[in-house]
């Protein structure tokens, strides 16, 4: 049975971005990606997916999923927002 090699591409994402960070794993020769959800992703910040409306989030993810796939990676992980961070505006306040 041939093994998979994995990566977490959290920091090629925060510097590179997604994207980016996904042809960087498939240049290194990962099969897959621990991919980090939780980039930029304080609604109150206009360059953060979640400042979108839900469909948009949706539509965002879909379109990488399918970038992955074509490159050959599999998203074996994702990993949503930290703690702390609810995306309820009166809870979210000085977080």
């Amino acid at each position: 049975m041939k093994r998979k090699v994995g990566i977490s591409s959290k920091y090629l994402q925060q510097k590179y971005g997604d994207k980016k960070a996904l042809e960087i794993a498939a240049k290194i020769g990962a099969d897959a990606v621990d991919f980090a959800l939780d980039i930029k992703n304080d609604y109150r910040r206009k360059d953060s997916i979640y400042s979108k409306d839900e469909e948009a989030i949706i539509s965002y993810y879909k379109e990488l999923k399918e970038y992955a796939d074509n490159l050959g990676l599999i998203i074996s992980q994702t990993h949503g927002r930290h703690s702390g961070f609810k995306n309820i505006k009166e809870e979210d306040e000085g977080y």
